[in-house]
């Protein structure tokens, strides 16, 4: 008679239940997510991450020594960010080829939940459910159809890979396993830093493989938390660094803890009921008049989870494995240090509520083989299974559409949250894009009355109206921003160029010397700065600004532009014509009288 699996399937090399379970994943994954596949970039840091990052439009040796040097909207991500790279290298600004990616990242880490949950629980029937909910749920439509949030997938790609080394090094004391662990959870944390839960999650892991679990298996992990310590540091340094922790609530022990009980809870209800998802929910800060009910009902939801789980410990080790799982991997973003508005996110969820899911699984699978005995009640509990995968797979369908552009995007979270500023600032940002100035301005003004004193409502308002070539507006919104912010450095430079285009270019030189006070590298403000000084003729001062940009820039072809026109004005007519064959070898179409012109004076 041949060995039977815990969940009741033979084991018959004909059957390969499991190629069914992969094959079945792999397809209802690319069709829930297929819609992905048209959409465009947004303008949610997709133009700071990807269109407008001149680190990623280089493989050159020195790009990439930058890539791992610096940090990209205030996160250090250089394995994400070379990803970028590595896709424009090949797709350029194709959104097609990112979302490929992305989705393609997606489909692997589902195989690796299923990989990774069969290693643990060895029930085929637990491991394709698992992978199943984590490859449709709506919640995690965010990670993939959004370009900027790769560092999701892709961190997630190499976390999980490292739990699965580290179990077969559990298993097999095969020491080459557990470097292969260490260098993939240093390429996880290189992708996203929120990776650095993962020795803990192998401490977990130990305790639900292990009969009795002792302390002295934290040993082989030391080394990893060595790793997750210095990430820790690095990572709170380039947000501190960046504006993005908030030192005013830094010490507001109560509310902290508040929003951050009040976050485990929206995530849990999020994944039972994914309604009314969006790119931005309201902070719990501008919840008035429903926030004291809200943080009593997310602790009493807490203690009475709490309770249940430490109880379930005297029956069975899985709730708590999978409560904790899910614990341990959302905690670096609950807010307990608070980080810009202090709002939550379904990005945030792409790992956690495996954990959930895991428990949710493991009830399934003890009530259908265990407890019911009934075939009828049997086959209904697989078609009520089915049902929900069918309705997860639709509501993740029409989610991938919502992020088809900025104007679907923001349109949608504006429709189940009136009273999101940023929502406003960004749909307006995109309204501007598409030269519709008018419905800009409204965006823009509706955001100033949500929040009167967030100077970005002003300055994006004044920007609109500098493209409206309404200057005198376009400049009270620039020093409303600048009453706000004083050290606003955007402001000050367009505000700046708001006064060298009507010509007032004492006041545009006195706005870019601003700018350059804040930061004396900032090649726009001498950019500004030295076509004033062209302007009113001052030809030396001139060339010596389109230097400093340059010197900070190499690529910088408006720079190059302008000193090919100032050394023709100084009459250094060689050193124009330099200019003019850098712009050539960058890509810049060069007015041929000018060149034929500069060419016959030179011969003079």
């Amino acid at each position: 008679m041949k060995p039977v699996l815990k969940d009741g399937y033979k084991k018959n090399p004909k059957t390969k239940i499991w190629i069914v379970h992969i094959i079945l994943i792999l397809f209802i994954t690319f069709i829930s997510f297929l819609p992905s596949l048209n959409n465009g970039f947004t303008n949610w840091d997709d133009h700071a991450m990807v269109i407008e990052n001149k680190k990623i439009k280089s493989l050159s040796w020195n790009n990439i020594k930058q890539i791992f040097t610096a940090s990209d909207c205030g996160i250090y991500h250089p394995v994400t960010t070379l990803s970028f790279a590595l896709e424009y290298h090949i797709f350029k600004l194709n959104p097609r080829g990112y979302h490929i990616t992305s989705l393609t990242l997606h489909l692997l880490n589902c195989l690796f939940v299923y990989w990774l949950f069969f290693l643990l629980t060895n029930k085929s029937f637990v491991s394709f459910l698992i992978s199943i909910l984590f490859a449709i749920h709506p919640l995690h439509v965010e990670s993939v159809a959004w370009i900027s949030e790769r560092k999701d997938v892709l961190y997630t790609f190499f976390f999980l890979l490292a739990v699965i080394c580290y179990l077969y090094y559990f298993k097999n004391k095969n020491i080459k396993y557990y470097f292969f662990s260490l260098g993939l959870f240093l390429l996880s944390l290189l992708s996203k830093p929120m990776a650095v839960t993962l020795p803990v999650i192998l401490i977990l892991c130990d305790y639900l493989t292990v009969p009795e679990f002792k302390l002295k298996s934290i040993k082989n992990k030391i080394p990893f938390f060595c790793i997750a310590l210095i990430s820790t540091i690095v990572t709170i340094f380039v947000q501190k660094s960046y504006g993005t922790v908030v030192e005013n609530r830094l010490f507001s022990f109560v509310y902290n803890i508040a929003n951050s009980v009040y976050g485990l809870t929206f995530y849990i209800i999020k994944t039972i009921l994914p309604v009314k998802l969006s790119a931005l929910y309201p902070s719990l800060g501008k919840m008035v008049g429903v926030r004291i009910p809200l943080i009593i009902l997310s602790f009493t939801v807490l203690i009475i989870t709490v309770i249940s789980v430490i109880y379930s410990k005297k029956y069975t080790k899985k709730i708590f494995f999978g409560s904790l799982f899910y614990l341990i991997t959302i905690l670096p973003v609950i807010q307990l240090i608070p980080v810009g508005e202090g709002i939550h996110a379904d990005r945030y969820t792409y790992v956690p509520i495996v954990g959930l899911f895991y428990i949710f699984s493991e009830c399934v699978y003890w009530l259908n083989f265990n407890k019911i005995k009934d075939k009828i009640i049997k086959r209904l509990v697989i078609i009520l299974l089915s049902v929900l995968i069918i309705v997860l797979s639709v509501l993740t369908w029409n989610r991938c559409r919502v992020w088809n552009d900025s104007l679907t995007l923001w349109n949608n979270v504006i429709k189940n949250y009136d009273n999101i500023t940023l929502a406003y600032i960004c749909r307006g940002d995109a309204y501007r894009n598409i030269g519709e100035y008018e419905k800009a301005i409204n965006d823009f003004t509706q955001a100033i009355k949500i929040s009167p004193e967030f100077e970005k409502g002003y300055y994006n308002r004044a920007n609109t109206y500098f493209y409206m070539k309404e200057y005198e507006k376009a400049i009270n919104d620039y020093t409303h921003t600048l009453e706000i912010n004083p050290n606003f450095i955007y402001a000050y430079y367009n505000r700046g160029s708001v006064y060298g285009t009507i010509g007032e270019y004492e006041k545009a030189l006195n706005d870019f010397n601003q700018a350059l006070n804040i930061n004396i590298n900032y090649a726009d403000a001498y950019l500004g700065r030295g076509i004033v000084y062209f302007n009113t003729g001052n030809y030396i001062n001139a060339v010596s600004d389109f230097t400093k940009v340059i010197n900070i820039d190499k690529n910088y072809i408006k720079a190059y532009h302008y000193r090919a026109l100032t050394y023709y004005q100084l009459k250094e007519y060689e050193n124009a014509l330099k200019d003019i064959k850098i712009l050539e070898s960058l890509g810049y179409k060069i007015d041929e009288k000018f060149l034929v012109n500069l060419e016959k004076r030179i011969s003079k």
